[in-house]
């Protein structure tokens, strides 16, 4: 089960101006980050697709602003056959399916196609909804699992966890798991890695650490900055865990670290709740005070 649904969408939807579609995105807003869904450009040119296909000057500068949010959520390691039409090869993502592919019509009566003409019933994949939060097993499958569609779309992701230690594998193993997830595909080298703690001990020896133990988790030609924090005389305390990335975020009730026997909550954030804490990390005033911070690049 995860948190955010992927969904593909055939440019001749916007060309038909189907009234069901547009209110979709314009009334209902269901293809948002707060409702869960991401809408990705398939294939890389599919904007430029749309605008082709739209004739309605007015329709276009609409449709725009509308999916203005979804211009940097690319599929990786995508495929596409020249030969092939554009519903063919959406059905062919084998290796990541999309969670719904939305066509004109289903000829060849796949699961995870929904045509528009069944677009307002309550059955259809137009209709589903992810939940807002979901309670998983604390093993690194499962979370992966839970975020990984939002982990393989964004190009910019920070890691909060203020107690994280790279001598633990209770630590290590989700960021490994993430990371198969995060770097793989052809496009994906232009993606930021962060992460941010707690300046808990020796700067020198937390450094040294990392240096030793991190670099094997993360694949060649990639690499994560670490961030230390302190908090501030009388400012707010850092203990909160979260992903936050370019696309949207979640938080963890407990850690993003591994405990088999376990459970934790994994909550999808707002939009305003995710950059208030994007915020907190970043820019000229955060909410917590620079220590140093080390690079570290993979080898794996």
């Amino acid at each position: 089960m995860t948190l955010i649904y992927d969904y593909a969408l055939k440019p001749e939807l916007f060309a038909r101006c189907d009234p069901s579609v547009w209110r979709y995105f314009k009334i209902e807003k269901k293809f948002s980050w707060d409702a869960g869904f991401m809408v990705v450009r398939y294939p890389n040119n599919w904007d430029t697709l749309i605008r082709k296909l739209v004739e309605d000057r007015r329709q276009l500068d609409l449709l725009q602003e509308l999916i203005k949010p979804w211009k940097k959520v690319v599929r990786p390691a995508s495929s596409w056959d020249g030969h092939q039409t554009w519903l063919e090869n959406a059905e062919g993502e084998n290796f990541y399916p999309f969670h719904a592919i939305l066509a004109l019509c289903n000829p060849r009566r796949k699961a995870n196609v929904a045509s528009v003409k069944d677009i307002d019933s309550k059955d259809s994949l137009w209709r589903s909804n992810p939940p807002p939060s979901i309670t998983v097993n604390r093993t690194a499958d499962s979370m992966a699992a839970c975020i990984g569609p939002m982990l393989r779309y964004a190009t910019r992701i920070r890691f909060i966890d203020p107690h994280f230690c790279p001598l633990y594998d209770r630590f290590k193993a989700p960021l490994r798991k993430f990371l198969s997830i995060i770097c793989y595909g052809e496009n994906r080298g232009n993606v930021t890695l962060e992460y941010h703690v707690k300046a808990n001990g020796d700067w020198n020896t937390f450094k040294n650490n990392c240096q030793a133990h991190l670099p094997c988790l993360i694949p060649t030609d990639f690499k994560i900055t670490i961030y230390r924090w302190k908090n501030k005389n009388r400012g707010e305390h850092f203990h909160n865990r979260y992903i936050l990335t370019n696309i949207g975020g979640v938080s963890f009730g407990n850690s993003i670290s591994q405990q088999p026997k376990g459970k934790d909550t994994i909550c999808r954030l707002s939009s305003n709740d995710c950059n208030k804490w994007i915020s907190k990390f970043s820019g000229h005033t955060p909410a917590f005070d620079p220590e140093k911070k080390v690079t570290i690049h993979g080898t794996a």
